[in-house]
C-alpha cells in the first residue's frame, strides 16, 4: 500500500492523504492519477493557490479543470509523448 499525500511547502504539514491500492483502487471510472489529484485537491479547492506534481498527475485536461473549477493553477512536467503535448514543442523543424 502507498499513501498518495497532498502537503503544505511551507509549514511541510500534510493536508490529506489517499491510500494507493494498485490497479483494484475505485476511482469512480476516472483515470487514477485524475481521481487522486482531485480527491487530494478537494482540501485547497476554490484557494487560488499553486499545486506542484509530478509527472504521474501532470496532464492538461485535468489541469485545465482544476483551474477553471476549483481555481488551481498546476505547475508539474508532462512527458513529450503526451497527446496534448504541441508538437512545434518536440519537432526539430519547428525549432530556430
Amino acid at each position: 500500500m502507498n499513501l498518495i499525500m497532498i502537503c503544505d511547502n511551507s509549514t511541510k504539514y500534510t493536508m490529506n492523504a489517499v491510500p494507493y491500492l494498485g490497479s483494484g483502487n475505485v476511482t469512480k471510472g476516472m483515470v487514477a492519477a485524475d481521481y487522486f489529484a482531485k480527491k487530494l485537491n478537494e482540501t485547497i479547492k476554490n484557494s487560488n493557490g499553486y499545486v506542484t506534481m509530478d509527472n504521474w498527475f501532470s496532464k492538461v485536461p485535468p489541469a485545465e479543470k482544476m483551474l477553471k473549477e476549483d481555481k488551481l493553477t498546476i505547475v508539474g512536467m508532462i512527458k513529450k509523448n503526451k497527446r496534448e503535448f504541441p508538437l512545434e514543442f518536440t519537432d526539430v523543424k519547428y525549432q530556430e
